[in-house]
């Protein structure tokens, strides 16, 4: 997907209109392929809203009625939007941005743009507005607005949304939290209601506390396992399901207090049956201004109240995205009236990689310590510190992925700790276990901390190891936020190594070689050899690069004899690491083979290499491993030569020099 800015949306529909031309997706098609990751729909065909309806309107004024689920399993994103336009006009406009419309006045272009939330960034997605549609009917088959069919901006929220996400299809089965979040940023959690030990009243109090700070909430049953999706049950409650909530009251029945909470289904009908139930006995029973309290309800139209005791009894996950960090730390402690403050936000992407840096939940294992590795810094604070520390998994397309698992673990550094930390290094004097959040399959792991004065180490991991995907980091806190991604720094020990002792001392040699004869001088090595692997041209270039300090695509051949000694240096450490007949080491190993070639780097670069040599198993070729050698020592020397430019000129260097540097590694 493109991530296009808003002048881009404006540039291509005063475009297309300037044209006379309606804008065609490209990105998204009107095909199989947005529908559905695999397989064809035949009775499904593309719209545009005015061949459905006469005379098309995108929004008169939101409401959640506008809203009915269709075909697709993504009540969880319809109770999504519901939240959004019950909590927040102001927060509705900015996903589904107003002035967008049908008539010539409006620029129509066929082209519509919407905003999302995506792993620490807003994004704007461009969609055309070809819609499917019933190919017998003719009606929209998604999201749609039942009583007002002439609206279209639902349903084209929900195609940019499947875009977003790759096809509809990915939008099935999901929960409420992670469209909020996706909608507004917010911090995801989620309350486990049969495990809840709070009585009704304890969660009601907390639940409407948040709902007064703009916290917005669904709420999810599940079904049983094996049985089909989405079933009515006895009570009207439908299994495998999410539910908005659209309003939250306290009202007196016969001198006792009832805490109710107001629900809406997606469907647009179907309702709970039991108490406070539209045409329960509850009703007659309570005066007329509770009643007007809690508003007249139209029956079946999916919208219906329920006590706190009910929901907690039917209802198996209370789904919360909280606008406001005070609201988070409510649902765990109460803060009575403490004055509000502000906090203070840290963000970090980075990522899980196979045999590098995937290292799971095990700290007693050596490969714990390879996960990435954060550094939180309250040494300058007097008291102890409130910290909301948040882990998102970036699932990028396949947005419903539940086979990862993450959790973090915040240890405590004592004083000269090392950094990083790894199982080599690491000891009980250097660091203290502080607490763990418990690893779960959900999208967001978010865990409140209150963290005395010193320094500490977040270690976000998947629970087995070896499970790749990228994450979002974020660490909130009231304070100021000193925190930084910990990384071995690139180091370069070995004097055999650096240029400035090879072509300098032989800068009067007579008999020079390029790197065709480089090639040339190095082949005996395989050639004589059987087990030692073949290299390539594109290596002898690298190594001639490395050693060429004044780029004149020659070197001597003294330095040519260097190379070949190092080579079968080399070749005797690589041979080390490799353990099957493959001829290929693992690239867990890297680290370890480049230390003794004198190359310290940090888990970025060893990711880089990886991502660049490494092939489907994660192992590496002797040539590729040499080749990438000779880079990272050409590009640690072209670093040198950068600095010293800029130390020399105060100025960065130009794009043209910085080319010609990276021409050359």
């Amino acid at each position: 997907m493109n991530r296009e800015t808003h002048d881009s949306y404006k540039k291509i529909r005063d475009q297309c209109f300037k044209d006379g031309k309606l804008f065609e997706d490209k990105d998204f098609p009107a095909n199989y392929r947005s529908l559905m990751q695999r397989g064809i729909n035949p009775n499904i065909t593309w719209k545009r809203p005015h061949e459905i309806v006469e005379k098309p309107v995108f929004l008169r004024e939101a409401s959640y009625y506008d809203l009915n689920q269709g075909e697709l399993g993504n009540c969880w994103f319809i109770c999504g939007l519901n939240s959004l336009i019950v909590n927040s006009k102001k927060k509705f406009q900015k996903v589904v941005p107003p002035n967008q419309g049908f008539e010539k006045s409006d620029h129509y272009a066929g082209i519509f743009h919407f905003r999302f939330w995506r792993f620490g960034k807003w994004v704007e997605v461009l969609v055309d507005d070809r819609l499917p549609v019933n190919r017998g009917t003719g009606k929209l088959v998604y999201c749609r607005n039942i009583e007002e069919p002439d609206e279209f901006w639902s349903p084209l929220v929900e195609k940019a949304y499947a875009k977003l996400n790759g096809c509809y299809q990915n939008l099935t089965g999901g929960l409420v939290h992670n469209a909020l979040a996706d909608m507004t940023g917010g911090l995801s959690e989620k309350i486990i209601l049969k495990k809840e030990k709070r009585t009704p009243k304890e969660l009601f109090e907390i639940i409407n506390k948040m709902w007064k700070m703009d916290t917005m909430i669904g709420v999810l049953v599940h079904g049983e396992d094996g049985q089909p999706l989405e079933q009515e049950t006895e009570e009207g409650l439908v299994t495998s399901h999410a539910y908005a909530v659209t309003k939250i009251a306290t009202v007196s029945l016969q001198g006792k207090k009832e805490y109710l909470i107001r629900l809406r289904n997606p469907w647009g009908k179907t309702e709970w049956k039991g108490k406070w139930s539209d045409s329960s006995q509850e009703w007659e029973k309570i005066d007329a201004e509770e009643k007007n309290k809690l508003g007249s309800l139209e029956k079946n139209e999916g919208e219906f109240w329920m006590s706190i005791g009910d929901v907690m009894k039917y209802f198996d996950l209370l789904d919360l995205c909280h606008q406001d960090k005070e609201a988070f730390i409510s649902s765990l402690e109460d803060k009575g009236n403490q004055e509000k403050k502000d906090w203070n936000t840290a963000s970090y992407i980075d990522s899980w990689k196979r045999d590098i840096s995937s290292g799971g939940s095990e700290r007693k294992t050596e490969s714990y310590w390879s996960n990435p590795q954060f550094l939180l810094d309250l040494e300058d604070e007097k008291d102890e510190t409130p910290v909301i520390i948040s882990l998102m998994e970036i699932m990028e397309k396949n947005r419903n992925r539940m086979d990862i698992f993450i959790g973090f673990d915040v240890h405590r550094i004592k004083k000269n700790a090392p950094q990083p930390l790894s199982d080599d290094n690491f000891s009980d004097e250097s660091l203290r276990f502080e607490c763990r959040a418990e690893e779960t399959e959900w999208r967001e792991n978010t865990k409140y901390l209150t963290l005395k004065p010193g320094k500490y180490v977040i270690i976000p991991f998947t629970q087995m190891k070896n499970k790749e995907s990228r994450f979002l980091l974020r660490v909130f806190s009231q304070t100021k936020v000193v925190s930084s991604s910990v990384d071995q720094p690139p180091c370069i020990s070995n004097d055999d190594l650096e240029p400035d002792n090879t072509l300098k001392t032989y800068a009067d040699d007579t008999e020079w070689l390029d790197a065709f004869e480089l090639y040339e001088f190095i082949k005996p090595l395989w050639t004589e050899n059987e087990n030692f692997p073949p290299l390539t041209l594109e290596t002898a270039r690298c190594f001639l690069n490395f050693i060429d300090e004044d780029r004149l695509g020659v070197i001597g051949s003294e330095e040519a004899e260097k190379i070949k000694q190092l080579l079968s240096r080399w070749h005797a450490e690589f041979q080390s690491r490799v353990k099957d007949g493959s001829n290929k080491a693992d690239v867990k190993g890297l680290k370890r083979m480049y230390s003794v070639l004198g190359v310290d780097i940090g888990r970025k670069v060893i990711e880089a290499v990886t991502t660049r040599y490494a092939d489907k198993d994660n192992k590496i070729s002797f040539d590729d491993f040499v080749q990438s050698a000779a880079k990272l020592l050409n590009s640690y020397s072209n670093f040198g030569i950068y600095k010293g430019h800029v130390q020399k000129n105060r100025k960065s260097l130009s794009i043209r020099k910085w080319m010609e540097l990276m021409l050359y590694i």
